[in-house]
């Protein structure tokens, strides 16, 4: 486990919910679904990994929180 992990997992898991959104407006709900799987298991890796390092209170882990937060908002969308 190490931070940069963490970020990397974080960056996957936004870029499939910024492909989830595109998909969506392209009427391609299946797709977009898929994206948005791929994105909220890369944001809870990335949030599992800052728990790990830093303990439950910490503001990266926050951080992670607050980015599966709005995945699980553009599912609903």
């Amino acid at each position: 486990h190490h931070p940069c992990i963490a970020d990397g997992h974080d960056n996957l898991g936004l870029l499939y919910r910024v492909r989830a959104k595109a998909l969506a407006l392209q009427q391609r709900p299946a797709h977009a679904t898929t994206m948005l799987d791929k994105s909220m298991r890369h944001l809870k890796r990335a949030r599992t990994i800052r728990q790990y390092l830093y303990g439950l209170d910490h503001p990266s882990v926050a951080k992670s929180e607050v980015s599966l937060c709005r995945s699980q908002v553009t599912w609903k969308e």
